[in-house]
């Protein structure tokens, strides 16, 4: 839901900067019209509790997804990638970013696309805030992996693991971190690594999608 009125609210801005533009060159539409228009697109923004930082890092993360599914792309089709999973069944926590369905079973994907320095210490993590080496604590991604890769393993018992996936030119500094932590462009290698279980995507997709109270979320 907040994915979608993100993309809306962002398409409200657009159209009303489009007005504001039209109205500078056309007669039919006065200066003071357009800049009515363009606040009410920028109301609609604050009333929906979007930001222009949220939409920006809304774009950002979805800007990763979308490179991430192109780095994925060599792969045969013994595999499949969902994206944006959300449990058919029970408590609505927020989606995962993507799942890969293979041999391997279910590889749970978490996409950070950050601009920022990014530090890793154990479960522990920081971004870097200002230019005066201060880390600011950060909501443990590895707990938001950890909790995502439940969500999955409710459904496929014994069949899941799962990773965090930054972009090629992040600047990471990991001190023991408890999970698995790529570069984009070490996933296709990663995913080569996974031991075959014998799984089949179709068959991890129907149990992933089946919406049944034996495999509630809590």
């Amino acid at each position: 839901m907040a994915k979608v009125a993100a993309w809306f609210a962002l398409i409200t801005l657009i159209a009303s900067a489009t007005c504001a533009i039209a109205g500078a060159t056309s007669p039919r539409l006065t200066g003071m019209n357009s800049l009515l228009i363009l606040c009410l697109g920028i109301g609609f923004l604050s009333a929906s509790g979007i930001s222009i930082k949220m939409w920006l890092a809304f774009a950002t993360g979805a800007r990763g997804e979308r490179l991430t599914e192109r780095a994925l792309a060599a792969l045969d089709d013994r595999y499949l990638l969902i994206r944006n999973w959300v449990p058919p069944y029970g408590k609505k926590t927020g989606d995962i970013d993507q799942v890969l369905l293979g041999p391997h079973g279910a590889l749970v994907m978490e996409i950070k696309n950050y601009n920022r320095a990014t530090k890793c210490e154990g479960d522990t993590w920081f971004v870097e805030a200002g230019d005066h080496g201060y880390w600011q604590p950060k909501k443990s991604l590895s707990s938001q992996l950890r909790g995502n890769i439940r969500k999955v393993a409710k459904r496929l018992p014994g069949k899941t693991s799962g990773v965090l996936v930054f972009n090629d030119s992040a600047d990471l500094t990991l001190i023991d971190p408890q999970v698995t932590i790529l570069r984009r462009r070490e996933l296709l290698d990663h995913v080569a690594s996974l031991p075959d279980r014998g799984c089949t995507a179709d068959g991890l997709w129907t149990s992933l999608s089946a919406d049944t109270k034996r495999g509630k979320d809590k």
